[in-house]
């Protein structure tokens, strides 16, 4: 999960990046940066409605790792 979040990271810049070099306003850059915040957000609640006990029930089952 920490390597898909730093490609975001990455990928995210370059997308801003792309952007601005098509002359994009600001508004603009941020609607289509907010779109894949609005569909994590949407896929999150979607989870949680179809399974509303699995991240509750699962905290306490769980034994810590060490490293």
């Amino acid at each position: 999960m920490l390597g898909i979040g730093r490609f975001g990271g990455i990928a995210g810049s370059f997308l801003v990046a792309e952007l601005t070099r098509r002359n994009f306003t600001f508004g603009g850059i941020f609607t289509v940066v907010a779109v894949a915040g609005l569909i994590s957000s949407i896929a999150l609640l979607t989870k949680q409605a179809v399974h509303p006990q699995s991240a509750i029930s699962d905290v306490g089952k769980t034994e810590p790792l060490g490293h």
